[in-house]
This record gives structure tokens, C-alpha cells and sequence, in this order.
């Protein structure tokens, strides 16, 4: 009963992200209906382009995911932290890139869906606004995997809600009030995309917080203390409490026994465990999410 519990307890709170997260886009989307056919079929695609550009991010959300359950499953909480800070700098800088992309050749891709210039130029506008909230939403992706994958499921779980629910719905509504006027009846469509914006930095904001103040990481500190391990959240590296045996060396490669061998943190096994990990779980975690892409499209 208690691996059954245990599953529960994990995979609960993300099941019941995805549902409010569903839920927020209906109440969004009939607001969007409301603004004529010419916003619905701008926001069919800019949601089209957000697609493409979301992948990368919740890619790195469950390669943390898999990396942090591994680690702490070996524990080697010093490789969590120092997984964690490097893994969100090359979401970082994959969203970054992926935004210049955007705001570079918006219109081309635009393009793709429709011949409409006034779509166009307005699919265009509304990427725009959302362009720079990709970044913060690959921090809040990336550290939210990391949550996840130490068994803390439920405070990513509070933070979607905060953010979908609490902060994007009624924002939505706000703005799109305060901007009606006798040109705009119904409210300026912007408004809906700047909700999103807004939603997105908060979220990442409180991710932030989150991680940084969360119970797990005393938790885990605590036990290795307990047990005896060296080892830290600041991603310093001692002395390993016993050596390899003198076969060892014999039967593994000279890589595995480089890395494994006591180092301090300026040597390069600092580095080299952590890119081949990630490397192989990023791998395999695009793969399942451009699968998955590819069946929601043909869907």
C-alpha cells in the first residue's frame, strides 16, 4: 500500500495541474470568442507558434525531473543544486534564442497558416508581446522539474494554480475591461496576450522563491548529515568515504573511475557527470515530447 500511496502522492498534483491549466484556457478562450473571428483565428495561431516554441521548455522540465530523482536516488544532493543552475542556463539560453528566432522571422512564420496580411501583422503584434515571457517560463519549467523530481509535486501544483487561476483569469478580465473604449467596444485584444505575459513572470517569480526556501532541500541535507555522507546543496565536492577497491580499476572505464574518484570543485569531474546525464535525458525527453507533438497535431 505504500509504493501505491507514494504514487498518488506524486503523480496527483501534477495530473490536477493539467487540469486546471485546461480549465483556465476554456474560461480564456470564451473570453476570446468574444472579440470577433479575426482575434480567434490570430490566437489559433499564435497558440500554433507557442507550441513550437513551449516544446524545448517542457523538455527541460522533465529532463530535471528524471535528473533530479536520479541523483537524489543516488544521493548526490551536491549534483542536484549544481544540475539544477546548469540545466536552467541552457534552458535559458535555448528560450533566448528561440525568442530572437521568433521576433526575427515572426512574420514568415505567420505566414505558414494564413495569406491574410492583416492577420498577419496582427498574429505578429500579439507574438511580440508574449516573445519574452518564453524565457521566464523556461525557469519555471526547468525549476519545477526539479521539485517534481524530489517528490515536492505539490508546491509546482500551487504555483500553476496561482498563476492560471488567481492571476491570469482575473488579469485577463481586468485588462480587457479597462481598455474598452469607442474603438475597441469589447476591450483591446493585447489585453489577453499581456495577461499571459504577466502570469508567466509572476510564475516565474514564485517558482524562484520557491526553490530557493523549499523543505526538501534541509530535508535531504539533513539525512546525508545523518548518514554521514559529505556532501552539500552548494555543489562543493569532499573527500568520498571509501575508495574504490584495487580491481576497480580494472574492469571500468578510465572515465567512470576519473569521475568517481574524490575531487574538488574546480576539477572537471565537477562538469563531465552532469553533461552526459543531461545530455541523455534531454535526449530522450525530446523525443517524447516531439512524439507527442506530432500525435496532438495529427489528432
Amino acid at each position: 500500500m505504500v509504493p501505491i500511496r507514494n504514487i498518488i502522492r506524486i503523480g496527483l498534483p501534477s495530473g490536477i495541474t493539467q487540469a486546471i491549466f485546461s480549465s483556465a484556457m476554456m474560461v480564456v478562450q470564451s473570453l476570446t470568442n468574444s472579440f470577433g473571428e479575426m482575434v480567434i483565428a490570430c490566437n489559433v495561431i499564435v497558440m500554433r507558434v507557442d507550441g513550437f516554441a513551449m516544446m524545448p521548455n517542457f523538455t527541460f522540465g522533465q529532463t530535471m525531473t528524471t535528473y533530479t530523482g536520479q541523483n537524489i536516488g543516488a544521493r548526490r544532493l551536491d549534483r542536484v543544486h549544481q544540475g539544477a543552475v546548469q540545466g536552467t542556463a541552457i534552458a535559458v539560453g535555448v528560450s533566448a534564442v528561440l525568442t530572437g528566432l521568433i521576433l526575427l522571422f515572426g512574420r514568415q512564420l505567420m505566414g505558414l497558416f494564413t495569406q491574410t496580411e492583416d492577420l498577419i501583422v496582427l498574429s505578429m503584434r500579439m507574438m511580440s508581446i508574449l516573445a519574452v515571457g518564453y524565457i521566464a517560463v523556461s525557469i519555471t519549467q526547468s525549476l519545477s522539474g526539479v521539485m517534481r523530481g524530489a517528490g515536492d509535486t505539490m508546491t509546482p501544483m500551487w504555483i500553476s494554480l496561482i498563476t492560471t487561476v488567481i492571476l491570469r483569469v482575473p488579469t485577463a478580465y481586468g485588462l480587457v475591461y479597462l481598455s474598452r473604449s469607442e474603438e475597441y467596444p469589447n476591450g483591446r485584444p493585447e489585453a489577453l496576450f499581456v495577461s499571459m505575459l504577466v502570469a508567466w513572470i509572476l510564475g516565474m517569480v514564485i517558482t524562484i522563491i520557491a526553490y530557493r526556501f523549499s523543505k526538501w532541500r534541509k530535508r535531504m541535507a539533513q539525512e546525508e548529515a545523518a548518514a554521514g555522507v559529505q556532501c552539500s546543496l552548494s555543489g562543493k565536492h569532499h573527500a568520498a568515504a571509501a575508495k574504490p577497491g584495487p580491481g576497480f580499476a580494472a574492469f571500468l572505464p578510465l572515465a567512470a573511475r576519473f569521475c568517481r574518484a574524490p575531487c574538488n570543485s574546480a576539477a572537471p569531474c565537477a562538469i563531465l557527470p552532469f553533461a552526459a546525464q543531461f545530455y541523455r535525458i534531454f535526449c530522450d525527453s525530446t523525443g517524447s515530447a516531439l512524439r507527442f507533438y506530432r500525435q496532438s497535431i495529427a489528432f
